[in-house]
C-alpha cells in the first residue's frame, strides 16, 4: 500500500466534502459530477450502480426542498488501495432541520467512499454508510 503526498490527500477529501456539500446546499445534482460512470452506493439503505441511478437519486433528492441536512464528517482515514484507488473511511454525523428549524441528529455513521481517477480527475466509486456500533 503506498502513501498518498498531502496534495492527493487534500485532493480526494476535496471530493469527498464537496459531495456533501452540494446536497446540505440543496444542489444535490451538482455532486453528479464528482461520481464515477461505474459507481457503487448505497445511500439511505438503497443500492445504486451506475452513474445513471446515482443520478437518479440525487435529482430526487435536490426536490425536496423542504428537508434541510447538515453532513458533518469526522476523523477521516485516507490510504491507496489496489490499482491506485483510495479509500476515505470517516465517521459521519447526519443532521436535518426539524418543522421550526432546529438542526437535530438524525444518525450516525461509518462512510467509506473508494475514489478512482478518471482523466486525472478524482471521482467516488463506491460510497458505503452503515451504522456505528452495529
Amino acid at each position: 500500500m503506498s502513501v498518498l503526498d498531502a496534495r492527493e490527500r487534500a485532493e480526494v477529501l476535496e471530493v469527498v466534502y464537496l459531495f456533501h456539500r452540494h446536497i446540505d446546499r440543496g444542489q444535490a445534482t451538482k455532486a453528479l459530477d464528482l461520481v464515477a460512470d461505474d459507481a457503487d452506493f448505497t445511500i439511505r439503505g438503497q443500492r445504486m450502480r451506475g452513474r445513471a441511478e446515482v443520478g437518479e437519486f440525487l435529482a430526487w433528492r435536490e426536490q425536496q426542498a423542504d428537508r434541510k441536512t447538515l453532513h458533518l464528517i469526522a476523523s477521516p482515514i485516507v490510504t491507496r488501495g489496489r490499482d491506485g484507488e483510495v479509500q476515505v473511511e470517516a465517521l459521519l454525523a447526519m443532521h436535518s432541520r426539524d418543522g421550526g428549524g432546529v438542526l437535530r441528529l438524525d444518525n450516525a455513521l461509518e462512510i467509506t467512499h473508494t475514489l478512482v481517477q478518471a482523466n486525472g480527475v478524482w471521482q467516488i466509486r463506491d460510497r458505503v454508510m452503515s451504522p456505528i456500533h452495529s
